[in-house]
C-alpha cells in the first residue's frame, strides 16, 4: 500500500486550503507633505460658508523703501507723503470627490472589514491627489518666471539674457545625471536667493527644502554637504526632516514632481526632479471654513456612508462610500511690482539608478 500523502489519494486535495491571515500587510505610503507644511502653508486662509464667494483673495503690502524718509527743516511741515501699495492674488476653490460601491454578499463574507479598508485607501487616494496639485501649482506658478526663483542643477542662472526657463530647460534636460546631480552649492544659490531678496524665514529662523530621495542620495555623497549636515531626528516642527544646513532644513518627500523632455510638465518616468527651498507662507490651500455639505478641508476630506435601502437599491444590495474636499492649492505670489516668489524650484538630475 502506498503512503497517504497530501496528495495521495488525490481526493485528499479536496480537504486543503490556503488559510487567509486576518492580519493585512502594511500597504505602500507615500511620504506626502506639501498641503501640511507649518510655516510653509500659509494658515487661516480659508473662505467663511455662507459668505457668497468660493474665490478668496490675498492682499500682501509693499516693502520697506527708505527712499520715502526725508530730512526735515525746523519749523517747516512735512509736504511729501508716502503711499503704501498693496498686490493681491485670487485662489478659486475646486471641489473633488471619490467613491466606491461594495456589494453587500461581499460585505457579509470578506474576511476583512472592507469598509474600512476601502474608507482608509480612498482617503489615502485624496491625499495623494491634493499632494499632486499643490507641486504642480507651486512648478506653474513658477514657470518662466525669473530665473532666480526657477534654477537648473549645472546651468547658469541667465543662460540666454532673457531668464527664461523654457530656454534653460533643455539646457539642464541635455546634461548628464552626473553633471546636473544635487550639489550643496545648487542649494547654496537658492538658500542666498531668499535671504537676498528678504523672503520671511519660518518660525524659529531659516528655510525648508521639499526634496526628493534621489536628489538625497546625492546630496549625502558631497562632501561638502557631509562636512557641515547637521543631525536633528528630534525636529518637532516639521516631519521627516533629517537634515540641517546653510540655515535650511531638509525634508524628503517620495512624491517629487518629475518632468522630462516638456517643461513643466509631470511625467512619472522624468529623470528631472523638482526641490522646493521655502520661506514662510510660501503658497496656501485654502478650503471652506465650517462647511458641512460642499465638502472638508484637504487634510480631513468629508465622508459619506449610505448603506439603507432606497428606491434606486429596494433590497439594499450595495452601500456607497464617497469622500469630497473644496479646497485649492496656489502660489501665493502677487501682482505688486517687486514682490517676488516665496520658494525656489531647485531642477537637479540624479545618480541614483536602483
Amino acid at each position: 500500500m502506498a503512503t497517504q500523502t497530501t496528495t495521495n489519494p488525490a481526493s485528499n486535495s479536496t480537504r486543503l486550503q490556503t488559510y487567509l491571515s486576518r492580519t493585512l500587510l502594511k500597504p505602500l505610503e507615500y511620504a506626502l507633505v506639501l498641503s501640511n507644511l507649518p510655516g510653509v502653508v500659509q494658515q487661516g486662509v480659508d473662505v467663511p460658508g455662507s459668505s457668497g464667494a468660493l474665490t478668496i483673495r490675498f492682499h500682501k503690502p509693499r516693502r520697506a523703501d527708505a527712499a520715502n524718509v526725508s530730512t526735515l527743516t525746523e519749523g517747516t511741515p512735512i509736504s511729501s507723503f508716502s503711499e503704501v501699495n498693496f498686490g493681491y492674488v485670487d485662489a478659486t476653490l475646486v471641489q473633488k470627490g471619490i467613491a466606491g460601491k461594495i456589494s453587500d454578499i461581499l460585505q457579509a463574507v470578506d474576511i476583512f472589514n472592507i469598509m474600512e479598508v476601502n474608507k482608509d485607501r480612498l482617503g489615502a487616494d485624496i491625499a495623494k491627489s491634493v499632494d499632486d496639485d499643490t507641486r504642480a501649482a507651486i512648478v506653474s506658478g513658477l514657470l518662466n518666471s525669473d530665473s532666480l526663483f526657477e534654477q537648473f542643477a549645472s546651468v547658469p542662472a541667465d543662460a540666454d539674457g532673457n531668464q527664461d526657463g523654457s530656454d534653460q530647460f533643455p539646457l539642464l534636460a541635455a546634461k548628464t545625471n552626473a553633471q546636473a546631480k544635487a550639489t550643496r552649492l545648487e542649494f547654496l544659490k537658492a538658500i542666498t536667493t531668499l535671504r537676498s531678496n528678504s523672503v520671511p524665514q519660518l518660525p524659529g529662523g531659516g528655510y525648508l527644502c521639499v526634496t526628493s530621495p534621489e536628489s538625497m542620495f546625492d546630496l549625502r555623497q558631497d562632501d561638502a554637504w557631509l562636512k557641515a549636515a547637521q543631525y536633528s531626528a528630534a525636529d518637532k516642527l516639521w516631519k521627516w526632516a533629517n537634515y540641517q544646513i546653510d540655515g535650511c532644513r531638509f525634508i524628503e518627500t517620495d512624491n517629487p514632481f518629475k518632468e522630462a523632455a516638456v517643461y513643466g510638465t509631470y511625467n512619472s518616468a522624468g529623470t528631472i526632479y523638482s526641490n522646493f527651498v521655502c520661506g514662510a507662507g510660501a503658497w496656501g490651500c485654502p478650503s471652506l471654513k465650517g462647511s458641512s455639505r460642499a465638502g472638508g478641508k484637504a487634510v480631513a476630506p468629508q465622508v459619506f456612508i449610505h448603506d439603507k435601502a432606497d428606491k434606486s437599491d429596494p433590497a439594499n444590495q450595495y452601500t456607497l462610500l464617497a469622500m469630497k474636499i473644496l479646497w485649492v492649492a496656489k502660489l501665493l505670489k502677487t501682482d505688486l511690482s517687486g514682490d517676488v516668489p516665496y520658494v525656489v524650484n531647485v531642477r537637479t538630475k540624479s545618480t541614483y539608478n536602483g
